[in-house]
């Protein structure tokens, strides 16, 4: 780790692969330059860490067993286990596309982890 320490940019790797330790910024910069530097807006043109994916919020127990009632007629959440096969991997695979978690839908249908989770990849 000491090597990686003293690594510093020299222009000819891009930036965005660099790294160094806050000790060699310190060495170039004031502290207030630094927060200037940082909390100053970045051009329009300019993108930074920009994630643009979806981030996915998993929906809780309460949540499911309302969407099971109101979307399915399902009063109790494990009886989801007793039905047909094909209707049983519909509902599942219905529950996942609304944010519900692999182990959270396990624990309240009753169905196994690794069947919910081979239907999770499948769709």
């Amino acid at each position: 780790m000491e090597q990686l320490v003293r690594i510093e940019y020299t222009g000819k790797v891009p930036a965005s692969v660099c790294l160094c330790a806050i000790n060699a910024v310190y060495k170039r910069i004031t502290i207030e330059d630094l927060k200037t530097l940082v909390d100053t807006p970045l051009d329009e043109d300019v993108s930074c860490l920009d994630i643009d994916e979806v981030v996915r919020v998993s929906i809780g127990d309460r949540d499911v067993r309302k969407y099971l009632q109101e979307r399915y007629g399902i009063a109790d959440s494990i009886k989801v286990q007793e039905l047909e096969k094909e209707k049983r991997n519909e509902i599942i695979v219905s529950c996942l596309e609304i944010g519900t978690g692999l182990r959270l839908l396990s624990r309240l249908t009753g169905v196994t982890y690794g069947v919910i989770n081979k239907l999770n990849k499948g769709r």
